[in-house]
Order: C-alpha cells, then structure tokens, then sequence
C-alpha cells in the first residue's frame, strides 16, 4: 500500500488525528500512521469478512486505474456522511 500512498496524492497520511475530518473521511491504520481518504474520492464503501472495499468516485483520478480499492486493516474508520453499499 505504501507505492499507492506516494503515487496518488489522494490518499492522505497524518500521525496527527486532529487533521482528519472524521465525518467525511475513511481512515485506517497503516503502520506508523493513519491513511485517509475524503468523501470527494469516494463513490461507495462496502465490507465483507472484515476487508473494506472502497469504490472511487466517478470523478476521482483514482477511478481511472483502479475499479476498487481494498483495505484490510485491523482498523477501519467509516465517516458518517460516507456512502454505504451494504
């Protein structure tokens, strides 16, 4: 995962939780710190068997290489103003 952190600048990292904005955010633990995505990269969040797939926004210029993004991280955070599929 951490190619894709320094390759697409949309997926954000913090050790600070004061910079999220947990409301329109996915966030997840990647080991020395906390990974994120904003409502505006996301279409949808779905979950099965505890691995989180997130599905870009039509929009975002992470739909243009990838159909979804799978998170398998202990923790997973879901923003209350994410879109849910399941």
């Amino acid at each position: 995962m951490n190619y894709y952190i320094k390759k697409f600048s949309e997926f954000k990292t913090t050790q600070n939780t004061d910079e999220i904005k947990w409301d329109d955010c996915v966030v997840w633990k990647e080991s020395d710190c906390f990974v994120y995505l904003e409502s505006s990269e996301i279409r949808y969040v779905s979950w099965s068997l505890g691995v989180v797939s997130i599905i870009p926004h039509p929009e975002s210029i992470l739909a243009k290489y990838f159909n979804a993004i799978l998170i398998n991280s202990p923790t997973v955070l879901v923003g209350k103003n994410i879109k849910t599929g399941n």
